[in-house]
């Protein structure tokens, strides 16, 4: 289990989000404010939603997942935790910032690039 706190577009902890410590002992953020999305009728507009930040994280693991087959899930957890910037201007450096570049950067850096074709 990875709890996603919302992140606003100011980098600082949205409003609605709730915060939630994962086993790592950190609180992970991503973007989850005013985020362009499908909306029903065959539309798009802005949402938010911590459903949003989930799905940012989610994505950029299955990625990983795949570029990295070999490499277990919670060991690119860890790369994600580690590799994420503390977010500013808060009490705590436990809260963090998810950052994709820095996550395959990370593992590449640690396992090297396994190609997929």
């Amino acid at each position: 289990l990875l709890p996603v706190a919302s992140l606003s577009y100011c980098s600082r902890p949205s409003w609605f989000s709730n915060f939630a410590v994962n086993d790592l002992g950190t609180v992970l953020f991503a973007p989850g404010e005013r985020i362009y999305s499908t909306l029903p009728n065959n539309d798009y507009g802005f949402l938010s939603g911590t459903s949003a930040s989930a799905a940012q994280v989610a994505a950029v693991l299955s990625m990983t997942a795949f570029q990295f087959p070999d490499v277990e899930m919670k060991t690119q957890v860890h790369t994600l935790i580690r590799t994420s910037n503390p977010l500013p201007n808060q009490q705590s450096d436990r809260m963090i910032s998810f950052d994709a570049p820095s996550l395959v950067q990370g593992l590449m850096a640690e396992f090297g690039w396994i190609a997929r074709h």
